[in-house]
């Protein structure tokens, strides 16, 4: 590893994160700067002054605020598409194929329901494990707070943006660009565990940054493995269907869960062991083949 190399490579991962939250940042101002010129028509702050424009301010900017909440998972469709937009134009601009730029390639038709496997039993698993870990108080009330809000503008809305869109984009980002970018300076498992480490913070409550940094692994691993960007869409899309489908599972017996959790556990667990089986590939933990594993730049 050199350091021109390594800088280099940073650089790619930075520009990629850059992208997909700059965007974001981008799309939340505008729409909150549109939010105040609803929430305050034909109003002069000017003509007030001292404590009343205070609180003048204070209540616009909450119902600003408000009203971009409201439409967060419309805002978070724009600034995703905008990103993956971005994305194709630099490929276009450096004269590179989309879906060879990312490392999206064919997948063997036997491994697609092993994918789907994952994805669904990770869900399962994840979800019944969180019963288990005895997270404050204050991290679950503001996870289940942060999880409700998914539900903003609408079922049709929330669940292309996270089954479909969120998935998609997330992948072309942390495991399309920033790991393909940190693996050319530097080992490849370091390149998995920032990257995985990023994908976790971007999602902000605690508990969420905990399980998808493990996730972000997860997806990387299988982007490894299988050679080929699709096969982490796939488990993501499905880990992201199940959970918007266990939304509307109703209470269950003691038995039911023990049940679910034993049997998501070895549903997973099956399924890496079928893809590593299946696969020759191997997780490098030196520069040694880390620099071109895919093959191509």
């Amino acid at each position: 590893m050199t350091l021109k190399g390594f800088l280099k490579a940073a650089l790619r991962a930075f520009l990629a994160f850059a992208i997909y939250f700059g965007w974001q940042i981008i799309v939340v101002n505008w729409a909150y700067i549109a939010a105040t010129f609803v929430v305050m028509p034909g109003m002069d702050p000017s003509a007030l002054t001292g404590a009343d424009y205070d609180s003048m301010l204070i209540e616009f900017q909450n119902k600003a605020s408000e009203i971009v909440m409201n439409y967060s998972m419309h805002l978070t469709l724009v600034s995703g598409v905008l990103a993956a937009l971005t994305f194709f134009i630099i490929a276009k601009a450096r004269r590179k194929k989309f879906l060879d730029d990312l490392g999206v390639r064919k997948l063997p038709v036997n491994l697609i329901p092993v994918l789907i496997l994952l994805g669904a039993s990770l869900n399962i698993f994840v979800s019944l494990a969180l019963n288990f870990i005895p997270f404050p108080q204050e991290w679950m009330e503001s996870y289940t707070e942060s999880a409700s809000q998914l539900s903003n503008g609408g079922i049709i809305i929330s669940t292309i943006v996270t089954v479909i869109m969120a998935p998609i984009v997330e992948e072309m980002t942390f495991r399309g660009y920033m790991y393909k970018g940190l693996k050319t300076g530097m080992p490849m498992f370091a390149a998995m565990l920032i990257s995985s480490w990023v994908f976790g913070l971007v999602h902000g409550e605690v508990i969420w940054v905990i399980y998808a940094s493990l996730l972000g692994l997860v997806f990387t691993w299988t982007t490894e493995k299988c050679g080929s960007l699709l096969a982490s869409m796939i488990v993501h899309i499905t880990f992201n269907l199940f959970g918007v489908l266990t939304q509307y599972v109703g209470e269950m017996s003691e038995w039911a869960f023990w049940l679910l959790f034993v049997s998501s556990a070895i549903a997973a667990l099956a399924a890496v062991i079928f893809i590593s089986r299946s696969s020759d590939r191997k997780i490098e933990f030196s520069m040694k083949r880390s620099e071109n594993t895919d093959g191509q730049e």
